[in-house]
């Protein structure tokens, strides 16, 4: 049986679906989520700062929200940054451009050579029969 720790409150409980917060917890979170979304809902365009006071949830936690990009910002702001390059976000980690350039970089890999290009696979003589060596089986 698989145990973690709560990344909210650091009690042992059993994750399913890959969590990372116990059920206590995760339900909390999900009613702080449920009063910033409903705040910023009736008041878009509202400063990070006045949402927190307004919904009593911390700022970090909010911060988290558009790291996730369960929120998402009006307008970039600069205290919200990528993480590879620095450019201004409005919600995730990582830019556009940055993202692009992560994917092809994920791209599928060359083709493999032709045998031509290939190095020979190591081989031994024994008496007059040429023998092959096949990596996976001991001779």
């Amino acid at each position: 049986m698989h145990i973690a720790n709560c990344s909210r409150c650091g009690k042992i409980f059993r994750p399913i679906g890959g969590r990372k917060m116990c059920p206590q917890c995760l339900e909390a979170d999900q009613k702080d989520f449920a009063a910033v979304r409903a705040y910023l809902k009736e008041n878009p365009g509202a400063h990070i700062a006045a949402v927190s006071e307004a919904t009593g949830v911390p700022v970090k936690r909010i911060q988290e929200y558009l790291r996730e990009g369960r929120l998402v910002l009006a307008a970039s702001a600069d205290w919200l940054q990528c993480e590879r390059c620095g450019a201004p976000l409005q919600t995730g980690r990582l830019c556009a451009k940055c993202l692009a350039e992560i994917a092809k970089g994920a791209a599928p890999a060359a083709p493999a050579k032709p045998a031509a290009e290939r190095p020979e696979e190591p081989v031994r003589f024994q008496g007059r029969k040429k023998v092959i060596r096949d990596k996976f089986r001991r001779w």
